[in-house]
């Protein structure tokens, strides 16, 4: 019997970001490194009652009005979280199950949205 050695292979997952029943945003390793934002300290949440699109607008500045704190790993190479309990609070959105988003950057505004992927 010949046996292959099985060697991990590090495969890129897709820029993702998931909005957490907890009411956190999670954004993976690879929209981390894509979107350069290991440089920011802080986000600012947006959102668009017409249509529920949701924003981001990365900052280093802590005392950006809306800003909260980025949670990053202590370990490098993994995804981020915000907090957002308040921000969703106030939307009024329906937080009764996890939602995996897809991320793009605005080129106008400088605001990373969030687009929701179907089931």
């Amino acid at each position: 019997m010949a046996l292959t050695r099985y060697v991990a292979t590090r495969k890129r997952h897709a820029p993702r970001v998931s909005i957490l029943r907890s009411k956190q945003i999670a954004i993976n390793s690879t929209a981390v490194e894509l979107y350069s934002l290991s440089e920011f300290s802080h986000a600012v949440p947006f959102y668009d009652d017409v249509d529920g699109t949701i924003g981001l607008l990365f900052t280093s500045n802590p005392e950006e009005p809306g800003s909260t704190k980025i949670s990053k790993p202590r370990a490098p190479g993994g995804g981020y979280i915000i907090s957002a309990f308040s921000f969703f609070n106030l939307t009024g959105m329906d937080m009764s199950e996890t939602r995996r988003c897809s991320l793009s950057l605005d080129e106008t505004t400088g605001v990373h949205v969030l687009v929701e992927q179907p089931r």
